[in-house]
């Protein structure tokens, strides 16, 4: 795991400083805050303006909150079982996945596919990569592009054909994508 991802593991819990970030992780001070300042370029994390002694102290920030929101609208889609919101990097910024699921793996895998599909397009000349779409026989993976710093990677049961996924259902997972696109910070 990260620094980044141990930051934002334990940002979602609650606000902290970088004191006690590095308490919480055993992360030295200096490497905390050098990502925490590329975290807050990014605009996944930003101040709160309060202080505890002379620390700032850190949150995720509300657009990323927001996120949630986003994702609920998709597990609402008839066959979907999991979703997750990665960044470019492969943090895991929001997922609403099984019990017993780990967001950090699933980042780790849509970053390998990613990875891989992305070189794909560029060594048949297809151009930027937009989707991912795996087929299995107990269920499909879907990977889709939000804009330049997101994906969102669903995990479907076997029983959404890929007709109905595209023709139905795409449509709401589009308007959720650039929702997240717009949310990209600038």
């Amino acid at each position: 795991m990260t620094i980044g991802q141990q930051i934002m593991r334990e940002l979602k819990n609650q606000p902290l400083t970088t004191s006690q970030l590095s308490e919480k992780t055993g992360i030295e001070e200096p490497k905390i805050r050098t990502t925490i300042n590329r975290l807050k370029e990014k605009g996944l994390i930003e101040e709160t303006g309060l202080f505890i002694d002379r620390y700032k102290i850190y949150r995720i920030t509300n657009k990323i909150l927001n996120v949630t929101l986003l994702l609920k609208m998709i597990m609402k889609i008839e066959g979907v079982l999991a979703v997750a919101l990665i960044n470019s990097q492969g943090i895991p910024i929001s997922s609403i996945l099984p019990e017993g699921s780990d967001d950090t793996k699933v980042a780790a895998m849509t970053a390998a596919v990613l990875s891989l599909s992305e070189r794909a397009c560029r060594e048949y000349k297809k151009g930027s990569l937009n989707i991912v779409f795996i087929q299995g026989d107990k269920g499909k993976l879907l990977v889709v592009d939000c804009g330049s710093d997101f994906f969102l990677t669903l995990s479907l049961d076997a029983t959404i054909s890929k007709e109905q996924l595209f023709t139905e259902h795409f449509k709401t997972i589009d308007l959720i994508r650039y929702t997240i696109a717009d949310l990209s910070p600038d």
